[in-house]
């Protein structure tokens, strides 16, 4: 996500949906770096990005810097969590006002409206 993101953010999102396709769906082994390899090149080539699995899997084995990178935003990601006192995945963060608001990651269960509601209640009592 990290190196994809560097290119251009809005495939990270695109990335992380496909890469839950690609393990939850299609049962592929996302712990593998050619496995996200695949999917990674696949979401770029569908914006207009042109790289090669095996580059982009040898990224991913041997560049020191965008690990560095990585762990750091991992670290960062886990400190705001912990600033808000949630753990786990699914976790979903509204920001309103520039305050970051907590919303239980298990609306993304009950479908697109349930979550629109969800955002709207927070909006209301903002």
């Amino acid at each position: 996500m990290q190196a994809l993101g560097e290119r251009d953010a809005k495939l990270e999102p695109a990335f992380l949906h496909a890469v839950q396709i690609a393990r939850y769906i299609d049962g592929r082994d996302t712990a593998r770096k050619e496995d996200v390899a695949k999917v990674a090149v696949a979401v770029a080539g569908e914006n207009g990005i042109d790289l090669t699995a095996e580059d982009f899997a040898d990224r991913l084995r041997s560049d020191a810097e965008l690990r560095q990178r990585t762990l750091d935003r991992i670290e960062a990601s886990q400190g705001r969590m912990n600033q808000l006192g949630i753990r786990g995945v699914p976790q979903l963060v509204a920001v309103i006002d520039g305050k970051p608001t907590a919303l239980d990651g298990q609306i993304l269960y009950h479908g697109p409206d349930r979550l629109i509601a969800a955002i709207e209640d927070l909006t209301v009592t903002a």
